[in-house]
């Protein structure tokens, strides 16, 4: 296994990682009230920080003006997630082709340069092949959504490598094609495959290639069994956070989505990060 680069990071950025902290979340739609309540309620949990995940140019202006309402809580990243060019999804813009992705990635480009100091990482980006396979497209389409797939998460690993930002990545069906643009890129990245829901193997070629793996309220879930084996396998009989975040395992919530076993908030949220954490440690939710 190779030594957490992510974890250096977020040392970097945050000054303390010996705590939890949300890798993923979605803020963007949170009021000013539900915000404040939000953060609230992370703080009260010990959850003293939160990166807030972007889907798009707007949602990444978005995090950026939360960061600077909460700079020492709240850390925003900026990207295009791959669903914006996946048929029957709800970030599906058909406006999008080539020529258009040129234009989002430069605007992307530039967005990063105006804020360099305050983006903390580059997406959500990556691929996504499940829709795909679950919407009733051509296979004309498939391959169409593919390739802008493909253009789209490439250009988002140029803007990473220039500006020495981690990834966090989207890779729903789609993790060894991802690792294969990597490679095929001759970049050097680093980041994290956020939602992981693999095997053991799928585990190691991620952390092997320099990456880490998010682990999100889907570990508590009865159906998660070979997930939770292979956090164990890596991490070990683990007693502390940084069992975890030195083997390259980061808890996430992806917020709203994926609500955990036992969560008793309305809907997904920061503070149930500590619930994540005291099931994959514990066997328990309370």
């Amino acid at each position: 296994m190779k030594n957490s680069k992510l974890l250096q990071y977020f040392e970097e950025k945050f000054g303390n990682v010996d705590s939890l902290f949300d890798t993923h979340t979605h803020l963007m739609s949170l009021s000013d009230d539900e915000l404040d309540a939000t953060v609230k309620r992370a703080k009260d949990n010990g959850v003293n920080y939160m990166v807030d995940v972007a889907v798009d140019l707007e949602t990444s202006l978005k995090t950026l003006q939360k960061h600077k309402k909460f700079p020492e809580i709240i850390f925003p990243t900026v990207g295009i997630d791959p669903e914006v060019v996946v048929p029957g999804s709800d970030l599906y813009d058909d406006s999008i082709d080539e020529k258009k992705i040129d234009q989002l990635l430069r605007e992307l480009a530039q967005l990063v340069e105006e804020n360099k100091e305050d983006v903390l990482m580059i997406g959500e980006c990556g691929l996504d092949y499940y829709w795909i396979e679950k919407q009733n497209l051509t296979d004309e389409e498939k391959e169409r959504s593919k390739s802008l797939q493909k253009k789209l998460f490439i250009g988002q690993l140029e803007i990473s490598s220039k500006y020495s930002l981690p990834l966090t990545m989207h890779h729903r069906d789609s993790l060894d094609d991802c690792l294969k643009f990597i490679l095929e890129s001759g970049l050097d990245l680093f980041g994290i495959f956020h939602s992981f829901t693999g095997n053991l193997n799928d585990a190691k070629n991620a952390i092997d290639s320099g990456f880490a793996i998010g682990v999100n309220g889907i570990a508590t879930y009865k159906s998660a069994e070979e997930l939770r084996f292979c956090i164990h396998e890596i991490a070990g009989e683990f007693e502390a956070l940084l069992d975890l975040y030195k083997n390259n395992i980061f808890l996430e919530t992806d917020a709203p989505f994926l609500q955990p076993r036992g969560s008793k908030t309305k809907i997904n949220e920061a503070s149930n990060i500590k619930l994540i954490y005291d099931f994959l440690a514990h066997g328990q939710t309370e």
